[in-house]
């Protein structure tokens, strides 16, 4: 009896001595890491000859690196805005930047996943403080980067909006790159690049950003280039409703920050004429410029949302939904709020001393057009 009850002594002493099944598996040995912008990163570590390494595709992503994979070579190219490294399956040397180094481990794939080193990582991608926590069998550092930019090629520029800082910048064939314009600070949402090229020679572009939730959130950076070089810009906010501003008309090109605009010489880049939109609509907001033809602009308020034609000589105005809808969508303009206030019509075209609008409202979607005569 007595060796019975130290058997049973001895069994419950080395449960509290040994680590449970639980215990074992929340020990195995993962990562930690925190990104210089904020948040965190955590996975599964897995340890070869003394070295740890981590799946290699989530943490690319969350940096803002494409990857591209030559499978004959077993070569994995990582890209992202000035940042680049590559690697070799069973290969201790990389490339990092453009320059060869030594990455500390032989990367390997497992189950489709690339594995490489966590320490060329962390150096890779800026970072710093690897630590090892033998308690809790956790790999932490801090520091790293990120890389996301949205890109857009036009005509050998390539035009980059950098995430993090909100920096516009071009690059041109050679690859040298020079910042543009600052269009805030981290940038969220969808960006969206045009591009006109005017008869001239100069180039008429638009960033548009589009943010906030639901989405309603919209900026809209506009820039004059001649020979790739700035010579006219201007930004502006708009909210909830959202229509493209038109890019030249008579012979200009046309640039606004929603209360002023201007209309650049499509040969010298120098201001023509320019126009208080605050003055000529009537409304304390900001506008959108829909058309200009050389007697005529198009502008609509944000927030009432009416299209007016001013007339360019004598400043009067027109509001064309008075003149070209009947009563049921005029009502609809001028009381509907869902979603905002003010009339549908769209600028199709010019056709002599006629302009051809569509009228795209929910309650009535035609597909007729609204003449509308300018006047003698």
């Amino acid at each position: 009896m007595k060796g019975y009850k130290l058997a049973i002594g001895l069994a419950i002493g080395a449960a509290l001595l040994l680590p449970s099944a639980a215990g074992a598996a929340a020990a195995k040995p993962s990562y930690e890491l925190e990104w210089e912008g904020g948040g965190q990163s955590s996975g599964t570590v897995i340890a070869r000859g003394g070295v740890s390494y981590i799946a290699a595709k989530a943490i690319a992503s969350e940096a803002g690196l494409a990857i591209s994979w030559d499978v004959s070579k077993q070569r994995a190219q990582f890209d992202g805005w000035n940042k680049s490294f590559a690697v070799r399956v069973n290969s201790d040397r990389g490339v990092l930047d453009g320059k060869n180094t030594e990455i500390g481990g032989k990367p390997f794939v497992l189950n489709g996943e690339l594995y490489l080193p966590i320490r060329f990582i962390v150096k890779a991608l800026d970072g710093d403080n690897v630590k090892w926590n033998a308690r809790t069998q956790t790999v932490t550092a801090s520091g790293l980067g990120s890389y996301h930019a949205r890109s857009e090629t036009h005509n050998g520029l390539t035009f980059t909006v950098v995430t993090a800082t909100g920096e516009l910048y071009v690059t041109g064939e050679s690859g040298e790159s020079r910042k543009l314009a600052d269009l805030g600070d981290t940038i969220y949402g969808a960006v969206k690049f045009a591009f006109y090229d005017s008869p001239g020679g100069l180039l008429h572009l638009t960033v548009t950003r589009n943010y906030g939730e639901p989405m309603i959130q919209y900026r809209v950076y506009t820039a004059v280039l001649k020979d790739g070089e700035l010579i006219r810009e201007a930004e502006v906010s708009y909210f909830r409703r959202f229509v493209d501003n038109a890019t030249n008309g008579g012979g200009q090109l046309i640039v606004t920050d929603g209360r002023t605009l201007e209309l650049v010489d499509d040969v010298t880049g120098r201001v023509a004429e320019s126009y208080d939109l605050v003055k000529l609509g009537g409304e304390e907001d900001d506008y959108f410029v829909e058309g200009v033809g050389p007697e005529y602009l198009l502008i609509r308020p944000n927030d009432r949302g009416l299209l007016m034609l001013i007339d360019r000589k004598t400043g009067g105005k027109t509001l064309l939904y008075k003149e070209l809808l009947d009563k049921l969508n005029q009502e609809y303009a001028e009381t509907n709020d869902v979603p905002y206030f003010g009339d549908w019509l769209r600028f199709v075209r010019r056709d002599g001393d006629t302009l051809y609008f569509r009228n795209d409202a929910p309650i009535q979607q035609d597909n007729k057009l609204y003449a509308y005569k300018l006047p003698e």
